[in-house]
């Protein structure tokens, strides 16, 4: 007796805080398909309006792994102009279905693993939140590993004896002790933005879409100077000096405000995504906050390095799970716009009584698999729900970021 008392004590220690209390008579399977997290967002909690979605949006195109997209393009051959048009066709395509998608969680406030149980059915959805939870995860640990190069940038403006740190971890590991520390401590920097609530985070990105934006115009002004104009493929103009000292400090803000950057899109994209995602696996032991810590550990466990050694393995791998993700997206269109016509009865969608509108065949929408069709990779989280009522082309990023960080010391 003593031991089962003992037993469940430890497990009511691992539940979520939730606001029926314990008290409340919830079902064993009730408590598999809610908790506070879940729940439609209360009014308090819609602290979100416009300008948050602007700076949002802004900041979140202020990052290294965007600009990679049309580094690789024209890697591969393209021209600026080329690299340029193909990144504003690619994002004129995709923001539409954005906004499409949105839709339901700024209409019902609820999040995304909520919404696709209007679709696939109450447990058919969780196939669809495994496989976003698991791109969150391992995104997760991409972004950190290019914010290791910001922080390896950052410190090497400072002290530019790191670059002289001896390596002593094996060949094996796929990565050395310098890089491996930036790393780390990029990863536990970025530890306690996780435990802030969705609906107050907000304000770290309006900082981020000022700071960063003014880094992002200091970057373009600090390549043209080092490449001696608009690069020699315009033409070739004088060499221009500057002090020494002075290009330490500008270095060193680049690399400060795209730390913040990697950190805000870690945030949303990857971590409040992931955490959403797990909540709805487990949500009796699972908040958003635990989930995002969860996928921290996931995208340090995973050694992102090794994922990112080789641009062929990565993007193939990419592009197969992205077969996964863009069909669950064109399902749901379909199904919210032309199905249900902007329709839900969100109670049903934590219920799982056997006439429920999506109980469907035990937990499945059953027709809805085999309609999947192929559509563009959806992987932002769906931040709308707390709104008020009012890459593809990837490159060897080692090779290539290693690339950059090593001009920068030279040139500092």
């Amino acid at each position: 007796m003593a031991s089962a008392k003992l037993w469940r004590r430890f497990i009511r220690a691992l539940e979520v805080e939730d606001h029926r209390g314990h008290e409340a008579q919830i079902s064993f399977t009730e408590s598999f398909l809610s908790n506070d997290d879940l729940l439609p967002v209360p009014v308090g909690k819609r602290t979100w309006a416009a300008w948050n979605f602007v700076s949002f949006w802004v900041a979140d195109s202020f990052n290294i792994n965007t600009w990679m997209i049309a580094s690789s393009m024209i890697q591969l051959g393209l021209s600026w102009w080329q690299a340029w048009i193909c990144v504003w066709i690619g994002y004129g395509i995709t923001a539409p279905f954005l906004v499409l998608n949105a839709r339901p969680g700024a209409v019902f406030h609820i999040t995304f693993p909520v919404v696709a149980r209007a679709s696939f059915g109450l447990w058919g959805s969780l196939w669809c939140v495994l496989n976003r939870a698991a791109m969150a995860c391992i995104w997760y640990g991409v972004q950190a590993s290019i914010g290791g190069d910001c922080v390896l940038v950052m410190l090497r403006a400072m002290w530019p004896s790191v670059n002289n740190i001896p390596n002593s971890m094996p060949e094996s590991s796929g990565t050395n002790t310098r890089d491996f520390m930036c790393f780390l401590l990029f990863w536990i920097i970025s530890l306690p933005a996780i435990w802030l609530p969705i609906h107050k985070v907000r304000h770290l990105f309006t900082v981020k879409a000022i700071v960063v934006s003014i880094a992002g115009i200091v970057f373009f002004i600090w390549c043209i100077v080092k490449a001696r104009g608009v690069g020699p493929i315009v033409h070739q103009p004088a060499q221009i000096h500057g002090s020494q000292l002075g290009w330490a400090i500008v270095v060193w803000f680049i690399a400060v405000a795209f730390i913040i950057a990697q950190m805000g899109t870690n945030l949303t994209a990857n971590s409040v995504s992931a955490g959403c995602d797990l909540t709805a696996l487990f949500p009796r032991f699972i908040n958003i906050r635990r989930g995002g810590y969860i996928a921290a550990i996931v995208g340090l466990c995973m050694l992102p390095w090794n994922l990112l050694k080789s641009s062929n393995n990565f993007t193939t791998y990419l592009s197969a799970y992205a077969v996964f993700l863009s069909s669950i997206a064109g399902v749901m269109l379909a199904d919210y716009y032309v199905v249900h016509k902007g329709q839900y009865r969100v109670s049903d969608l934590y219920d799982a009584k056997k006439d429920g509108w999506y109980y469907y065949s035990y937990g499945f929408n059953i027709r809805i698999f085999p309609a999947r069709g192929a559509a563009k990779n959806f992987e932002e989280v769906d931040l709308s729900a707390y709104a008020t009522n009012e890459s593809d082309a990837y490159y060897d990023h080692n090779n290539d970021m290693k690339d950059h960080v090593d001009g920068i010391q030279l040139s500092v």
